[in-house]
């Protein structure tokens, strides 16, 4: 399949709407990961997912790839969380919740299990 994969990229990491060709994903993902660039393709694979998150394929590359970023340091797990745009705010809420819009975020990891300040300032060497 012949592509532009700086067109797809943008459209995966720039869409938020509930439709879309999880197959697209799929194809971007391959593509990353032919050349070892695992965060694209676990960003292809994260829009891919919210298409179709039931999808068994979607769902064991997605897992694998994430499981294979995650980083264990200080013993503590952290996540890789892929880059891409959510739709944030509420049509009915808040006036501080208004209107509802796209954000777009980098790709970042976060501790998989809670971390109190105390732990966190520890391992930043603050003690």
């Amino acid at each position: 399949m012949a592509f532009d994969p700086t067109e797809i990229e943008r459209e995966i990491l720039n869409a938020c709407e509930p439709d879309g060709d999880p197959s697209a994903g799929l194809v971007l993902a391959d593509y990353y990961l032919e050349r070892d660039n695992e965060r694209m393709a676990a960003a292809a694979l994260d829009r891919a997912y919210g298409l179709a998150p039931h999808d068994a394929l979607i769902v064991r590359q997605r897992t694998a790839i994430l499981d294979r970023l995650a980083v264990r340091e200080h013993g503590l797990i952290f996540r890789y969380v892929p880059a891409g745009t959510f739709l944030m705010g509420s049509a009915y809420g808040d006036p501080d919740q208004r209107p509802v819009h796209p954000v777009s975020l980098d790709g970042f990891w976060i501790a998989d299990v809670p971390t109190t300040w105390a732990a966190y300032c520890q391992l930043m060497g603050w003690q």
